[in-house]
């Protein structure tokens, strides 16, 4: 016995690692005995008396984001979430204390039905509120504009299109057609961007108060009233909801639009400075601008003029006057996005071309 305890120096903690564990005697053993026990002690078999959260915190990642298991990715870090921790519990206070009704069951009933419906308003908020807060602290890609070009070339791959391709986009889906060129250099052929945003403009769309809107209605949204509402008396059909004028009431729609506001003036804003400096010089550019909005924003008409140096082979650049920005709902704006185009395809021919010539003058 004595020998097992006053094991060598350089092997004495293998030897008791091996053995099994030993109860200590009751005589007066050395304090490196003792340690040693409660080495070996740590190394049993889990009991009732086990801790469950024994093992510390993983690091961060090596990007500065989280991994989404971890404690610290919790709704509660939301003042709201734990605002409303706190109502339900004085809620369910109110609820013991309850003692007289003024009708026999009617205050009973609508207390119920109040706290039914709060019951589902938190869960909506709960549900929101780690949504977002896996966003932001996991950095996920799918939450980046870059995601959706790799939709898309998925999409275009799966249909057996190779191109080339001529990319028509809008608003804040030229964000999107940016980047999928800079990915697709060789098939891209010409760019038509209709009142595009600029991504020194990304900040607006990131804005706490329109992410606060977006969280707001993405709870409101499942209740289905607009929804219903538009196909009792507005004669909305289903291709309405799904894709059509009503689409943007969807809950998935208005996820996408909440976790491009969280993104947008970070990793967004970072992918397209990105693939600015990678687009090709030599792709034709069309730019189509709002009246309205560069009359209307100095700001939003320097940025417009600044994305006609994306290449440099500018087609056109047109403002069409008193068009919203959504510029086809005039009829000045559908005219001029097809005069356009027709040229844009006729431009990317000849580029086309030119690059063939030069490929055959080198061979």
């Amino acid at each position: 016995m004595s020998g097992m305890w006053k094991g060598g120096k350089d092997n004495g903690d293998e030897g008791l690692m091996a053995e099994p564990p030993h109860p200590i005697p009751n005589d007066d053993g050395s304090r490196s005995s003792r340690r040693s026990y409660e080495t070996a002690r740590r190394h049993e078999e889990p009991t009732e008396r086990t801790r469950l959260l024994d093992r510390p915190r993983h690091p961060p990642n090596s990007d500065g984001y989280l991994d989404p298991d971890d404690p610290a990715v919790s709704p509660y870090n939301l003042w709201t979430v734990r605002a409303m921790r706190y109502l339900t519990i004085l809620f369910l206070i109110i609820s013991f204390l309850w003692l007289e009704e003024g009708w026999v069951g009617i205050a009973s009933v609508i207390w119920a039905f109040v706290m039914a419906v709060w019951c589902i308003l938190t869960d909506r908020v709960v549900a929101y509120g780690k949504q977002e807060e896996e966003e932001r602290l996991t950095g996920r890609a799918e939450t980046r504009p870059g995601m959706s070009a790799d939709a898309l070339s998925e999409a275009l791959a799966k249909a057996g299109e190779e191109g080339p391709y001529i990319l028509v986009s809008a608003g804040t889906g030229s964000i999107v057609s940016r980047i999928f060129s800079s990915r697709h250099l060789k098939q891209v052929v010409g760019l038509m961007m209709i009142d595009p945003l600029h991504e020194d403009l990304l900040h607006r769309i990131g804005s706490p108060g329109r992410g606060f809107l977006l969280w707001a209605w993405g709870i409101i949204s499942p209740l289905g009233t607009v929804r219903l509402a538009g196909a009792l008396f507005k004669g909305r059909t289903r291709e309405d909801r799904v894709y059509g004028r009503n689409a943007y009431q969807s809950g998935k729609y208005i996820k996408a639009q909440l976790q491009e506001n969280l993104v947008a003036d970070s990793l967004s804003k970072n992918e397209v400075s990105a693939a600015r400096n990678i687009q090709s010089a030599n792709t034709p550019l069309v730019i189509i601008s709002s009246g309205i909005e560069v009359k209307r924003d100095s700001e939003w008409e320097r940025k417009q003029k600044d994305l006609t140096t994306l290449t440099d082979k500018l087609v056109s650049w047109d403002i069409v006057n008193k068009a919203p920005h959504q510029v086809w709902d005039t009829l000045d704006g559908r005219m001029v996005m097809e005069k356009r185009l027709k040229q844009l395809v006729k431009a990317s021919l000849k580029v086309k071309s030119e690059e063939v010539q030069d490929a055959s003058t080198e061979e």
